[in-house]
């Protein structure tokens, strides 16, 4: 199995979602033994039944709460090693901007 890749023109939030807690199942599972060692088994645990159940029923989740759900998944495995905070962010920032439109503010000159 691959990582997957980023949906090319995601339409919604629960585009950009499920594909990011696919992305972070997949690779819980492939880092189980280094995320386990790192942040405990049961937390490596919690991070795979969760993204597994967020791509499961994302239709029918709030939007706060599949968000509260990534940022745990997220953190986990930030604090597992598996994921790199900064990578992480230049990431899933375009996604989400592509679907909300976002417009960058400008900083200071």
């Amino acid at each position: 199995m691959e990582l997957p890749l980023p949906p090319e023109n995601p339409k919604t939030w629960q585009d950009v979602l499920n594909h990011l807690f696919d992305r972070y199942l997949f690779l819980a599972k492939e880092n189980y033994h280094v995320l386990s060692a790192r942040v405990t088994p049961v937390l490596t645990d919690k991070v795979i039944n969760l993204s597994a159940s967020a791509i499961t029923i994302m239709n029918d989740l709030p939007e706060d709460k599949a968000n509260r759900w990534l940022g745990f998944v997220q953190g986990v495995m930030i604090a597992g090693g598996v994921l790199d905070i900064e990578y992480e962010r230049d990431y899933t920032r375009p996604l989400f901007h592509s679907v909300k439109g976002f417009i960058p503010r400008m900083g200071p000159n």
